[in-house]
């Protein structure tokens, strides 16, 4: 049995279903690594002020919110980096003059404009569409509103827009090296903007070296996108049943989905737990 020290769960569509929550089974699953000394950090493209509250109650290890610009480890912040004040306040002024849908993320806040608002509110009505059951787990803690005017010089380390390529191309061409696209979607002419350099998988190679792991002894699960890096930064890379193509296509193996107990049965196969 091959020991690994590091297990790094993304929340959305991973550890947590946004319409029924957490599975008591990947709960049991954190505390057996726990207990087999092995370190259990979520890894997610949230900001730590809207990483819901069933999950900041699991007890992990660890936290790389933000997609991959804030890390925290047993309660110590280690790092938290943020786009230049400056620069974000050209790209806002711009977005602003183009009338476009975008958003901008504090780790505590996230500011959007009217048109961001109303493709927040859709994609989250179309979350519960077919489900039955109490909606309970499907609220977030993102509050939905044209909030864009109260940024004043909050670090941001996320910029979200909904947009064609040549506003893009603007913002590219204010943050010039400064960025890198974290996801993009063409037909819904969806970007998402971090620092360069401040993606997931970089954050698990700082983290592995601040506490010493190597990629060897690191194991993750994944289903999106922006898990890409993260899985090029780990051993045994998980993808979800319900995960990006592209994602499945590099990944050590796929595994059921999240109420199909996806997380326990994977680590129960390989002898993690």
């Amino acid at each position: 049995m091959k020991l690994y020290k590091l297990l790094i769960l993304d929340i959305d569509g991973t550890l947590r279903d946004e319409v029924y929550g957490i599975p008591e089974s990947a709960k049991h699953a954190i505390r057996l690594c726990q207990k087999n000394h092995c370190s259990v950090v979520i890894c997610t493209g949230r900001s730590m002020g809207t990483i819901q509250d069933d999950v900041l109650s699991l007890g992990v290890d660890g936290y790389i919110a933000g997609g991959g610009n804030y890390i925290q480890y047993h309660g110590e912040l280690l790092y938290n980096q943020s786009f230049n004040q400056r620069l974000i306040k050209e790209v806002v002024c711009l977005l602003k003059k183009r009338e476009v849908a975008f958003s901008i993320e504090s780790q505590e806040k996230v500011f959007m404009n009217q048109k961001a608002k109303e493709i927040f509110e859709t994609m989250n009505q179309l979350k519960g569409t077919n489900s039955c059951i109490n909606k309970q787990h499907i609220q977030e803690k993102i509050t939905y509103e044209n909030n864009i005017e109260e940024y004043k010089s909050q670090d941001i380390h996320k910029i979200c827009l909904w947009s064609n390529e040549k506003v893009f191309d603007e913002v590219k061409n204010i943050l010039q090296d400064k960025m890198e696209l974290a996801q993009r979607d063409i037909s819904s002419q969806y970007y998402e903007i971090i620092q360069k350099d401040f993606h997931k998988g970089k954050a698990i190679k700082r983290l592995q070296e601040r506490l010493g792991v190597t990629q060897k002894e690191t194991i993750c699960f994944g289903d999106g996108q922006n898990d890409v890096v993260m899985f090029q930064a780990s051993d045994v890379t998980i993808a979800m049943k319900n995960s990006h193509q592209q994602l499945k296509d590099i990944a050590t193996s796929i595994c059921e989905d999240i109420f199909d107990n996806g997380i326990y049965k994977e680590l129960k196969r390989r002898n993690i737990i």
